[in-house]
């Protein structure tokens, strides 16, 4: 069985495209890949730090229903992006952590009355955490935010749901045009907003039912391909 580029772990890989090859990986999830972005991939990946935040990536677009790209040059296919700008799409600041926890924990809860069991594989993946341990440590501080209440636990996962508040914070952060959340196609995160003469923020506030997010989030990149 081949290795996946990222973690070098075993994965499955298949020719896609005469020039793509579709990867899929138990740690990092499903992923395309040009030739030359997987070299590329092999070799930037031996980094400690730049495994992690790239399976991160795959992960939480996995999550909303898409298989990213990797290439060197993004606009040659759908949903692209280069390893530069997966590893940029990782969350800095706390406040980007726990919108971007709560936005995913929302994506696996499904409904307000479900319950989403986060396993040890998954710290990296949807709490941005280095490890079983710093997810537990995170999962605690949002508890003590009032954002998630535990629901007991299972033998390697940790049970837990949004409650109203958190729920509610995760509609809030749904699709952010402050680059909160990875672009639906490249996964570059979107630049400042700066305020025009107008005094607004931003041009265009989008808002919409959940079950319309994948649509949106692509009427979203157009906009901005527009300068919007």
């Amino acid at each position: 069985m081949a290795s996946c580029p990222i973690c070098r772990r075993e994965a499955e890989r298949t020719v896609d495209s005469v020039s793509l090859s579709m990867v899929s990986c138990s740690v990092c999830g499903d992923f395309r890949c040009t030739e030359s972005a997987m070299a590329e991939l092999e070799r930037q990946t031996d980094d400690p730090g730049t495994a992690p935040k790239a399976a991160a990536f795959i992960k939480e677009q996995n999550l909303r229903g898409i298989v990213p790209t990797f290439d060197e040059h993004p606009r040659d296919y759908p949903r692209t992006a280069t390893l530069e700008e997966a590893v940029a799409a990782y969350p800095h600041t706390l406040t980007d952590r726990v919108s971007r926890t709560i936005s995913n924990l929302r994506v696996l809860q499904g409904d307000f009355d479900g319950i989403v069991e986060l396993r040890h594989g998954q710290a990296h993946a949807y709490c941005f955490a280095k490890d079983s341990d710093g997810m537990a440590r995170f999962i605690r501080s949002l508890e003590g935010r009032g954002l998630v209440e535990g629901q007991g636990s299972t033998r390697g996962a940790m049970r837990i749901s949004l409650t109203m508040a958190g729920w509610d914070a995760a509609e809030k952060h749904a699709v952010s045009p402050s680059g909160e959340h990875p672009h639906a196609e490249t996964g570059a995160p979107a630049t400042t907003p700066q305020s025009d003469a107008s005094g607004y923020e931003y041009d265009v506030v989008l808002s919409f039912a959940g079950e319309q997010r994948e649509y949106v989030e692509e009427v979203a990149e157009i906009l901005r391909r527009q300068g919007l």
